[in-house]
């Protein structure tokens, strides 16, 4: 079997003092626009340590071309263009100042909210990008009508599960397959997190679920 790690939102996290997008045959990231290290349009990217496989890779972002007149099996085009290689080449360098940024906002997040809801656990052998950070709570959808009605964006990252999805259908999976995944799906809320977010700004983000959820077992 292959091990292809799914590290689309992962830029620079690790495990065990090793990085995400080095333990599996290969691993994907986005460079959408959303993501902590983003082109200014949309992209991505495959890494892998099997020589064989990044030939195949390299050949498969470009219609499966051997050269320009032998086709050698049936692809995409899905080069990443110039401009947008041009951005993340002057990004990339500062990708670990973000992070660090991210860090913590997230980890003053966590002092500000503990009182009120789950904050994210970080393991000893964790090193978390915090793409999102995820509160949760027991009154997640009042919660979240709370803050965007007072200007704050709070998004679900994400209410369907992927075995419930319509696409799914065909793997007849019952509804309740995944109890758990259920339950922390029904609780999840992703705060504003980016780099530029004020110690003010975030400040009036917990004023607000704290507001909301004071005394009321949120």
């Amino acid at each position: 079997l292959y091990v292809i790690e799914d590290a689309a939102q992962a830029v620079g996290a690790s495990l065990r003092g090793r990085r995400v997008g080095s333990f599996g045959h290969a691993a994907c990231f986005s460079f959408n626009p959303l993501k902590n290290l983003h082109a200014l349009g949309d992209g991505g990217a495959v890494v892998t340590g099997d020589e064989a496989l990044h030939r195949r890779i390299l050949q498969a972002r470009s219609h499966g071309l051997a050269d320009r007149e032998r086709c050698e099996f049936f692809s995409y085009n899905c080069r990443l263009d110039e401009l947008q290689a041009a951005l993340l080449r002057v990004q990339l360098p500062h990708i670990d100042a973000r992070t660090a940024e991210r860090r913590a906002l997230a980890q003053r997040y966590d002092t500000l909210l503990a009182t009120y809801g789950e904050v994210p656990i970080e393991r000893v052998s964790e090193f978390c990008v915090y793409q999102t950070y995820v509160f949760k709570s027991e009154r997640r959808d009042a919660l979240q009508r709370h803050l965007r009605e007072n200007g704050v964006e709070a998004l679900v990252h994400y209410a369907t599960l992927i075995h419930e999805q319509p696409a799914a259908r065909v793997l007849t999976c019952p509804s309740d397959l995944l109890p758990r995944a259920r339950r922390h799906a029904d609780r999840i809320l992703s705060l504003p997190i980016f780099p530029g977010l004020t110690h003010a700004q975030q400040d009036h983000v917990a004023a607000l679920v704290g507001e909301f959820l004071r005394g009321r077992g949120g």
